[in-house]
């Protein structure tokens, strides 16, 4: 696809005509005519404007490295496997490369930062947490903002709100949320799903906000890892916090098998851990014993959606995602975590040789 063909394309998605168009970058019909006809090619100094009309980038208009575009997001996701397979250290060095094949690259280096910061999860204070963090900044500040689409700039600014919040500099955080889109009465997805309801689009309103739900509780599970970030050095309110979470899944699931085991596998293996730093070997065994429970149903899912969920049974089967399967057995890897007892989770030396324990890994590895 050519500028012009991209242009046409753009224009036509958003539902605008060429006078439209024209009116909004302050040149002729006729001007947009030629581009669209590829008679002739927008000003240089114009592209920034288009691509912010239409919420694209200017690589994007261009169609610039689209292949290598597709190319980068399997890297990201394959990074993102790891992190899902707890192996952050390997997803930060696999990112690290993938920046130095595209050093240009802006989504790169935002997903970069993304998951140097994740790598400091449960270190905040140690000198690699700090070597981590100022890296992930320094990255960002390398972002060309011009470029970005709307959605990436939010993620962006995000992205680096949370480097500032986690190396407590909470008034750079603030001010870089400040950036983000806001969502005033409700978010722009909330009134677009309002919107189809007052246009008597039921079904397709009740769909978006299925999905909704589904990512309100996905964030809800996502910021279990962040009270054990926020209370590093309080596990009894780690725990309490991660309670609240299993109750919540398990409320949602009614018990039943679901991809949301993997979730509730990772939060009993928290409060596991911080029942080992409480130094309470009766509950941290119980709560490892559930982990290892929830991780064993997970592994032996092969593929799910959610749609079996009473929240989500409206849903289409191929409209809502769902988790796939690590590389690994999330059993095997639970159970790791508890074996090598390494620098992260040293406390866990308190069970390790627990019988109980030592059941459990004969039980399920």
């Amino acid at each position: 696809m050519n500028i012009a063909e991209t242009i046409v394309s753009l224009r036509k998605a958003h539902g605008l005509t060429q006078g439209a168009v024209a009116h909004a970058l302050d040149v002729s019909i006729a001007a947009v005519s030629k581009w669209e006809c590829g008679n002739a090619y927008p000003d240089i100094v114009l592209l920034p404007k288009i691509a912010a009309l239409f919420d694209v980038s200017v690589d994007y208009l261009l169609n610039y490295r689209r292949t290598a575009r597709t190319t980068v997001e399997e890297h990201i996701a394959h990074a993102y496997e790891l992190v899902r397979n707890r192996q952050n250290r390997d997803a930060d060095e696999y990112m690290t490369d993938v920046l130095n094949r595209y050093p240009e690259n802006n989504l790169v280096k935002i997903e970069s930062a993304r998951i140097k910061r994740i790598r400091t999860c449960g270190t905040n204070e140690s000198p690699l947490a700090k070597e981590l963090l100022l890296h992930a900044e320094t990255i960002l500040k390398s972002v060309n903002l011009r470029e970005l689409t709307r959605r990436e700039t939010d993620q962006y600014y995000t992205t680096l709100a949370d480097v500032y919040r986690i190396g407590k500099r909470f008034d750079d955080a603030a001010a870089a949320l400040d950036e983000v889109m806001p969502a005033e009465k409700f978010f722009p997805e909330q009134q677009k799903y309002m919107l189809e309801l007052d246009r008597g689009n039921t079904e397709d309103a009740i769909e978006g906000m299925q999905k909704l739900t589904f990512r309100a509780v996905h964030d809800i599970i996502v910021m279990s890892s962040w009270y054990y970030t926020a209370y590093a050095d309080d596990p009894a309110k780690v725990i309490a916090q991660n309670l609240l979470v299993v109750r919540l899944l398990e409320a949602v699931t009614g018990g039943e098998a679901s991809p949301f085991d993997r979730d509730l596998c990772y939060t009993c293996e928290c409060i596991s851990y911080m029942y080992a730093k409480l130094g309470d070997a009766e509950n941290s065994v119980e709560y490892f014993r559930r982990a290892m429970n929830y991780a064993a149903r997970f592994d032996g899912i092969e593929t799910m959606t959610y749609t079996h969920l009473p929240p989500f049974s409206l849903l289409d089967e191929t409209g809502l995602d769902f988790y796939p399967h690590g590389a690994g057995s999330l059993a095997e890897l639970t159970a790791d975590i508890v074996k090598n007892a390494g620098e992260e989770r040293r406390e866990y030396v308190l069970i390790r040789n627990d019988k109980r324990v030592k059941e459990i890994f004969a039980d399920f590895t």
